[in-house]
């Protein structure tokens, strides 16, 4: 598919996100986790903080995602998303969500979290799921969890893996992100093997060498393909993504806007946004201003505006308009949803690491900016 999607203009320092890992501990198993140095002390707030002032040296950030491990065992949660909102952050949180209640969810609201995502996803050994657990258990317990989140004041968001074969998994987690009204964040992580890595060194800016074995050719998969298969599945087009370290045009980093109606609790009316001048306009603004967006609480109203300024000035004026017809009646609400892919980096025959230009996730490892999903092999 050739992807028509808007190319993001964050680049260099004006990329506006960032992640923190604060522990590796944790409570469950994943197929995929890419954790392969061996469990040490979760980092202290010191050490987090530091990290923090680093960050924001080498990146205008407006936001920051934690990550573990398992976020929950950190006794010092609530303090480090204080201390990063009290930066004029805003902050996401990632959880395998077994210890989550709404006491939790309470004290993360209170210390300013934004977003909390969920990480349930098939093949996972936990504690809230039977062994052989189908779609249905999935769905009940990323339902659950993304109601007592929701219930508590927080945008909740999903994130799974995709594994090659299995689409109905993708196809069941993308139906309930549509349907549910609590959630409002889809992240799609591509399987990626890159046991094959024996080490790398470089960073974002300069690029990464690396010796050892590039995936199965097999294995991989690729976003131009997710973005066909999602138009097919859901009728959904892409809003905007990111180039890879070696091709500009290959969407490592694919991301999708749609607006929701929901009437009742029951999804009401769905469609895609398409990036417009309006858009364009605002990121040059927020250029000038000198920092980039990359969290946007929901707001009802803002986002009609949006959708009527889109259709005014390029985008799908017509299904903007459908969007909004029931807009403002009697028990309908009107959401934003986002949808992003992520293809991870992977090693090339000749010994480079192609991955998304610029990393929106990259964490800070030995001093440098690296790409969360192979920082473990950074020698």
């Amino acid at each position: 598919m050739n992807i028509k999607a808007w190319k993001l203009p964050w680049q260099g320092e004006m990329v506006p996100h960032a992640v923190i890992e604060i522990l590796r501990e944790c409570n469950i198993s994943c197929r995929a986790c890419y954790k392969i140095c061996p469990p040490e002390a979760p980092k202290t707030f010191v050490q987090i903080r530091e990290e923090l002032e680093t960050l924001l040296k080498m990146r205008r950030l407006s936001s920051v995602s934690i990550l573990g491990g398992e976020v929950s065992l950190h006794p010092q949660l609530c303090d480090i998303v204080r201390m990063i909102k009290d930066k004029g952050l805003c902050v996401e949180v990632m959880t395998n969500g077994v210890n989550v209640d709404a006491a939790f969810c309470q004290r993360l609201k209170k210390a300013g979290l934004n977003v909390l995502y969920f990480h349930i996803e098939r093949g996972q050994k936990r504690p809230d799921l039977p062994n052989n657990h189908s779609s249905d258990d999935l769905n009940n317990l990323r339902r659950e969890k993304a109601v007592i989140a929701g219930k508590e004041g927080l945008d909740v968001g999903l994130t799974v893996t995709a594994y090659p074969g299995e689409l109905d998994d993708i196809r069941d987690i993308i139906s309930l992100t549509l349907k549910t009204p609590e959630i409002n964040y889809l992240l799609v992580t591509l399987f990626r093997d890159n046991s094959g890595i024996k080490s790398l060194q470089g960073n974002i800016l300069s690029g990464f060498s690396g010796t050892g074995t590039p995936p199965d050719k097999s294995t991989l998969q690729n976003n131009n393909y997710f973005a066909q298969w999602i138009k097919n599945e859901f009728q959904l087009e892409p809003f905007a993504y990111m180039g890879s370290s070696l091709n500009p045009k290959d969407p490592r980093w694919l991301s999708y806007l749609v607006g929701t109606m929901y009437k009742e609790e029951s999804l009401l009316h769905t469609e895609y946004v398409i990036p417009s001048l309006l858009e364009k306009f605002l990121m040059t603004l927020y250029r000038i201003a000198g920092r980039y967006p990359m969290y946007l609480e929901q707001n009802a109203a803002r986002f009609r505006k949006q959708l009527v300024l889109n259709g005014l000035l390029g985008g799908r004026r017509r299904a903007n308009m459908e969007l909004l017809r029931s807009y403002g009646k009697p028990g309908t609400r009107l959401t934003t949803k986002r949808l992003l892919f992520q293809n991870p980096a992977e090693l090339t025959t000749d010994g480079r690491l192609v991955h998304c230009k610029w990393c929106p996730d990259a964490v800070l490892k030995k001093g440098s900016l690296v790409p969360v999903c192979v920082a473990d092999n950074i020698s």
